[in-house]
């Protein structure tokens, strides 16, 4: 990602806080109303390259818009896109797929790469509900529809006869909010290209850097860091997917740090960075210094940093 890229949506950004702080100041005022029972959030992400399972499937960066609507505090429908900002296709296609009619990983400089749609259910069980909780439950589960433009394994349409481009998933996700140090704990199911698992525990923390001014006691703070630690885990069929070794293990390890600005109610920006490494598995960092398919990277770590934006209401 270039300079000027950089500026252009931090101030883009900016501006759209602004418009915002005064929108919120006309709610205020009674001009601008949201019906209570929906509520939704639009962001736009940039990331310095694109990691999956601690895998970069996209060397360079990348942009990522989301788009989510929850009815009655329970039902969520959503969308999310990822989309090349360099030519990275193009470099992969000149390498190894000149001639491969089963890889469209070409030039998609602008262009979505993937679009997953879904759709789900989500609750919180309070101890004020339920006496015998000691804290707050938070759960999740959805349905998610992956619509892969670039075909990551061009022999599996062949093997298996399925559509290599699409699958499906579904996703649980349970958290522990009020906790000072919050656990949350994600599992992923392949239900139609590989049926493969995945299971992420993240321990995380966000330390109140600038206060909030709200009276309500879950604001989140004005400016807030988190500091965050995840560990995965894939069984064989999600590790051979990627690596083409049926080997079940310890995956990719990540340190995150990230810095929100809560700008007003209705609008965040926020910047973060991570590392990711396979640390606890050694035949995983030997599988993942030869992953990337430019040949540019033969080390199992990666850094990554991003910004980010998000408008809700």
């Amino acid at each position: 990602m270039n300079r000027k890229s950089i500026v252009l949506f931090v101030m883009t950004a900016l501006s759209c806080g602004v418009f915002a702080q005064e929108a919120a100041t006309e709610e205020e005022k009674g001009s601008f109303e949201t019906p209570s029972f929906v509520s939704g959030e639009f962001g736009l992400s940039l990331e310095s390259k694109y990691l999956r399972y601690g895998l970069p499937l996209n060397n360079e960066p990348m942009y990522m818009p989301t788009a989510e609507v929850t009815f009655f505090d329970f039902l969520f429908i959503g969308v999310e896109a990822i989309g090349d900002v360099t030519k990275y296709g193009k470099k992969v296609q000149k390498l190894y797929h000149e001639d491969d009619e089963y890889s469209p990983y070409r030039n998609r400089r602008g262009v979505i790469t993937e679009l997953d749609p879904y759709f789900g259910f989500t609750h919180s069980f309070s101890p004020d509900e339920f006496e015998w909780l000691p804290t707050t439950v938070e759960v999740s589960i959805d349905w998610c529809y992956e619509r892969s433009f670039v075909a990551e394994k061009a022999y599996v349409q062949e093997e298996t006869g399925h559509n290599h481009e699409d699958s499906q998933f579904i996703d649980l996700e349970i958290a522990l909010p009020d906790l000072w140090l919050e656990p949350k704990f994600w599992m992923e199911r392949d239900i139609y290209r590989d049926n493969g698992t995945y299971l992420n525990f993240e321990l995380g923390h966000t330390f109140a850097i600038i206060d909030s001014e709200s009276e309500d006691e879950d604001a989140e703070p004005t400016v807030g860091l988190r500091l965050s630690a995840a560990q995965s885990w894939g069984d064989k069929k999600r590790v051979a997917y990627y690596t083409e070794s049926s080997h079940a293990g310890l995956m990719d390890t990540v340190l995150k740090a990230e810095l929100t600005w809560n700008i007003c109610d209705n609008f965040a920006v926020s910047c973060y960075a991570l590392y990711s490494d396979f640390i606890f598995d050694r035949k995983m960092r030997h599988l993942a210094r030869e992953y990337e398919e430019t040949g540019k990277w033969d080390e199992s770590y990666n850094f990554l940093g991003g910004v980010a934006a998000k408008f809700s209401f």
